[in-house]
């Protein structure tokens, strides 16, 4: 718990840091962020979850690239140990999204740890497929059936089959236009 405790601070005072660095109060940043002031001074002194929405903003602020201090963020994920599906849900998707595979395999190494939070990431999975990620998908799809003694292997057999069908499809349908 003392390591998570350091990483939060260590979002947070990254987030401090640049904020004084560029000049900007409070006030002006929730301005060009579009988050709340109120709610930024509660992030920075630690009396409020920040969300990837709210971090991917204030990357834009900062000028940084999409995925910035997104291996710090995992500590927002996680409450003395407890996962926190209502942040796990966006930053596995936005992890999904833009590629950043450590970042996803170092929270999915921490939910195997408790059984209970394999339905996360069926629900990731079910969120990406549904959004026409396929292929983004079939990762969380094989960490759930390797844990979920409900589902075998055949039953990931058939959701590549279809990825790759429908992969296939699409292929088809550009290559005749």
């Amino acid at each position: 718990m003392r390591l998570q405790e350091t990483l939060q601070r260590s979002l947070r005072s990254e987030l401090y840091r640049l904020q004084k660095q560029n000049g900007y109060t409070l006030s002006k940043l929730g301005e060009l962020s579009g988050i709340n002031h109120g709610h930024l001074s509660d992030i920075v002194r630690g009396k409020r979850f920040i969300t990837i929405g709210q971090l991917d903003a204030l990357a834009k602020v900062f000028g940084q690239p999409s995925g910035w201090l997104y291996d710090l963020y995992t500590s927002e994920c996680f409450t003395k140990d407890k996962a926190s599906r209502t942040r796990l849900l966006p930053y596995l998707i936005r992890c999904a999204e833009i590629g950043l595979h450590d970042s996803i395999q170092q929270v999915v190494s921490k939910l195997l740890d408790d059984r209970k939070n394999v339905g996360i990431l069926f629900s990731v999975a079910e969120q990406l497929f549904a959004n026409g990620k396929l292929i983004q998908s079939v990762p969380f799809y094989q960490h759930g059936v390797i844990w979920n003694s409900t589902l075998t292997n055949y039953a990931l057999y058939l959701l590549k089959s279809m990825i790759m069908s429908w992969v296939k499809g699409k292929t088809t349908r550009y290559a005749n236009r």
